[in-house]
C-alpha cells in the first residue's frame, strides 16, 4: 500500500503563501527606504532604555579601562587594558604586574586634571556604561592610555564592550 499526502480542498498552496510573504516583505522594505528619514534610531541601546546623560565626577579606578563615577561603572570605549591583577611578560620573558601598573598610570593621569566627564556610547554585554571619557582639560583618557602603552586600541570594544 502506498501512502499519499492528500491536500484538503481548503488548504492554501505553499507557493501562494511564499509569494504573499515575499511581496509583503518587498513592500515593507520599499516603505522603509522611502520613509527612512522619519524612522527612529533602533538599536540595542535604545531598546534597553533611554540614553544616559554624560557623567562627570572624581573617578575611582577599577582597572586600566574601567572607572567608577558616582557609583556607575564606566568602560572606556575603544581600548583594552590588562585586568588589575593580571601579569604580563616583558621583552626578556620576565613577569611583571602589568594590570596594576596600567591602573596606577590611569589613576595618576586622572588625578592631574579632575573631574572626568564621560559621554555614553553604548551598553556592553555586562550592561556596563561604555563611554568616551575626557579629563577636565579635555584630554581623551582612552587615547592617552594607548599612547602611553597602558592599553591597546581595540575598536571592537565600541560594538561589543568586550576586551
Amino acid at each position: 500500500m502506498r501512502w499519499q499526502r492528500r491536500r484538503s480542498r481548503n488548504a492554501v498552496p505553499r507557493r501562494l503563501i511564499f509569494l504573499t510573504v515575499a511581496a509583503a516583505g518587498a513592500l515593507a522594505a520599499q516603505t522603509l527606504i522611502q520613509h527612512s528619514d522619519r524612522l527612529p534610531d533602533i538599536s540595542v541601546s535604545n531598546l534597553l532604555g533611554p540614553k544616559p546623560q554624560p557623567i562627570a565626577g572624581v573617578a575611582s579606578v577599577v582597572d586600566g579601562d574601567t572607572i567608577e563615577v558616582h557609583g556607575q561603572r564606566i568602560r572606556f570605549n575603544g581600548i583594552d587594558a590588562p585586568e588589575s591583577k593580571q601579569y604580563c611578560d616583558d621583552a626578556k620573558g620576565f613577569e611583571y604586574p602589568c594590570g596594576r601598573r596600567s591602573a596606577e598610570a590611569l589613576d595618576g593621569f586622572l588625578a592631574a586634571s579632575r573631574p572626568v566627564q564621560c559621554t555614553f556610547v553604548t551598553w556592553d554585554r555586562y550592561h556596563r556604561f561604555v563611554g568616551d571619557c575626557r579629563r577636565a582639560d579635555g584630554t581623551s583618557v582612552a587615547a592617552w592610555m594607548v599612547e602611553h602603552g597602558q592599553a591597546l586600541d581595540w575598536p571592537l570594544c565600541a560594538a561589543t564592550g568586550e576586551g
